[in-house]
């Protein structure tokens, strides 16, 4: 795709996937033809994709992106942008550098190799207990809803110490 595709023309992202387990096909045409391509979003905004992974890795560590998704403009997938700012203020994640950095100092000090080795039996745990409710709740298991999104919580609700 050229920056000159009229934009009813262009793809809609996310793409369909022809397998749950496997990115979609065209990704990787995109990636040979056409790396960064502008695609339309379910909200009918236009926005860029870029499937290379080194040209992502630049972009992600370039300073003059903004990863913050409260401004106006930035390309949400699904919900009005008001509620995304909702949903993700306070987030580490989703701050500027200079707000992320003051945030961060106030958690750094729980977050060390030695806290962190310290965890290593608990975190164990953790993970053995949602890999079994995974296999006892039956199929087709939810690895996402099962393990992914809950042992990163749970890990970092114990190295805060909150139940």
């Amino acid at each position: 795709m050229s920056t000159t595709t009229p934009e009813s023309q262009l793809p809609s992202f996310p793409m369909p996937r022809g397998c749950p387990m496997a990115p979609p096909a065209k990704y990787a045409q995109l990636r040979q033809e056409a790396p960064v391509t502008r695609v339309r979003l379910p909200t009918g905004r236009v926005t860029w994709l870029v499937t290379a992974h080194a040209l992502a890795r630049q972009l992600l560590a370039d300073p003059r992106l903004n990863k913050n998704r409260t401004l106006p403009g930035f390309p949400v997938l699904g919900a009005a942008p008001e509620r995304v700012a909702d949903q993700i203020r306070g987030f580490l994640a989703s701050m500027e550098p200079d707000e992320h950095a003051v945030h961060r100092r106030l958690v750094v000090s729980e977050f060390t190799v030695r806290r962190v080795e310290g965890l290593r039996g608990r975190v164990q745990e953790i993970v053995d207990g949602c890999v079994q409710g995974l296999l006892e709740g039956g199929r087709p298991g939810d690895l996402v809803g099962s393990v992914s999104l809950p042992v990163p919580s749970l890990v970092i609700c114990e190295l805060l110490g909150v139940p």
